[in-house]
């Protein structure tokens, strides 16, 4: 594209490209996001439609497992030896039949999941571990 609107489309895509901070890198802001994202969602699951609960789960999922390679993570938390991450996925492929209260349940187990994440990761971070 040429003139004006090459222009615009060149401006637009650099805005796009960079990234919004104040303060706190743009990963973190969207981490807080996500997880009040999930608290609310959780609270009010009758609202939302199947489509909607899975996508969630399904995000949640893949930001717990992005932390976890962020951190090294290596061994289950719990000590039946069965990650809570199976859980939460399972109840994401079964969205259709889960009750909502099951579904609630995974949703606030997924943002307490990543808010811990977070928090360990800001303190391997503040140790100088680890490029942030």
């Amino acid at each position: 594209m040429t003139g004006w609107r090459g222009r615009i489309a060149t401006r637009l895509f650099l805005v796009l490209l960079t990234p919004l901070t104040f303060g706190k890198s743009s990963a973190d802001v969207l981490n807080t996001d996500f997880v009040t994202e999930l608290y609310r969602a959780a609270n009010e699951v009758g609202k939302l439609t199947a489509f909607e609960k899975r996508r969630l789960i399904e995000r949640a999922v893949t930001t717990v497992k992005q932390m976890r390679v962020q951190i090294a993570f290596s061994s289950p938390p719990r000590r039946d030896g069965q990650d809570i991450l199976v859980d939460i996925a399972t109840v994401g492929g079964e969205i259709v039949s889960a009750p909502n209260q099951i579904v609630s349940h995974a949703l606030l187990e997924a943002a307490d999941l990543i808010r811990t994440l977070k928090i360990v990761l800001d303190g391997k971070c503040a140790r100088g571990m680890d490029t942030c």
